[in-house]
Parts: structure tokens; sequence; C-alpha cells
């Protein structure tokens, strides 16, 4: 019979260390970031095209992700709670927008809150998920409700914070087909459906230094 204090320490530190991959894989070997795929730090392109992303978890980070969609509909990238990734951006782009995940897929008319981020080489952006009223999460005792906040960040300060992430790597057509299976709404949300779609509750923009 092993010791109770062991045992239980034994226990504790195995669901730790489970917890942020079974988050990541759904717990069905499937990544719930959509359109991504663990990846290694190493292998992540770094250049002056690609947007260094970060979403370290917190307590109220919950399971949403931070969808990243450019000015076209066209999927960037995503990163979840406790994921990094640098996402190869389009040629030419100046601006993209960020969605959390289930803004993509709730119905038409739903509404929902857009962050427009123009882009830099110098920084990249931080997601998370804020406290507010003190310790209380956005949605009362719900956490991961879909307010995600992004800021601008210096790269060296941001890859620091990354460093000890899960790195995801995009597959850009898998990407794709998960925002077809969505197309109006996403057509509402980037703004083409502006007249007769929801418009966005908050509607922020973001300027990478």
């Amino acid at each position: 019979m092993p010791n109770g204090d062991a045992y239980n320490f034994t226990m504790n530190l195995s669901f730790a260390v489970l917890v942020p991959a079974l988050a990541l894989l759904g717990g069905c070997g499937r990544p719930l970031t959509p359109g991504m795929s663990p990846s290694s730090s190493a292998a992540q392109p770094s250049s002056t095209n690609t947007l260094l992303v970060a979403f370290p978890v917190s307590a109220c980070s919950g399971s949403e992700s931070a969808v990243f969609i450019d000015d076209e509909g066209q999927f960037v990238g995503s990163v979840g709670p406790g994921s990094a990734a640098r996402l190869p951006l389009p040629a030419d782009s100046r601006r993209i927008f960020v969605f959390g995940s289930r803004e993509v897929t709730a119905q038409r008319g739903t509404w929902f809150l857009r962050h427009s981020v123009r882009l830099s080489t110098e920084h990249g952006v931080l997601v998370s998920v804020p406290f507010v009223r003190g310790h209380q999460c956005p949605g009362g005792s719900r956490t991961g409700s879909g307010q995600l906040n992004v800021e601008s960040v210096p790269i060296a300060s941001l890859s620091a914070q990354a460093s000890d992430l899960t790195w995801l790597s995009v597959q850009r057509d898998q990407g794709n087909v998960w925002l077809n299976d969505n197309q109006a709404r996403v057509d509402e949300l980037i703004g083409r459906l502006s007249r007769k779609g929801a418009s966005p509750a908050v509607d922020t923009t973001l300027v990478l230094q």
C-alpha cells in the first residue's frame, strides 16, 4: 500500500501534467484549436511575414480559442489557452480580425466581439481572458465566455512568455474548411453583411507598433 501523502502527490502531479495536453487535444487526440496541429518551436518559421501570437492559460481562459481571419475571410490561424504560434501572413496583408471560436459557430444575428489588428514587424499579439470585478471571470461563475482580450507586446517579451507554451503550426486548408462550413457567419463577422447582419457588440482596433 503506497504512502498516502506520496500517492496523493503523484496523482496531483500527473493530473497537472495531463490537463493542458487534454485541453489542447480535446481529450480525443484531436486539437481543440481549429485548423492547427502540435508542432515544435524550433520548426516555427520566423520572418517579417509572420505574426507571433501567444495565449497563456489563466483562471478565466476556459477552452475558447482565438481565431485569426484576414479581411477576405480566409483562415490565418488560431491559438487556444496554453498555446502559441507564428502565423504566416497573407502577402501585403495590413489587417486581420480576431474572434473567439464560439463567435464563428454562433447563429447569424448574434452579437459578437471583434478585434481588428493592424500589423507590424516589431510586435506580436498576446491573447487573454481578463479578470473583471476583482476575481470574477466574464460571465459570472463561467470561464471561457468568449470575451477575449488582445494586446500588442514586443516580440522579445512575447517570445519569453511563449517559450513554455505548446507550439502549434497552421493547417490552412483545414482551417478554411471549418470557416467555409460557417461561411454566412464569417461574412457577417468581417462586415460583408454589415447592412443586413448583426453589428459587433464591441469592435476594437489594435495597432501593433
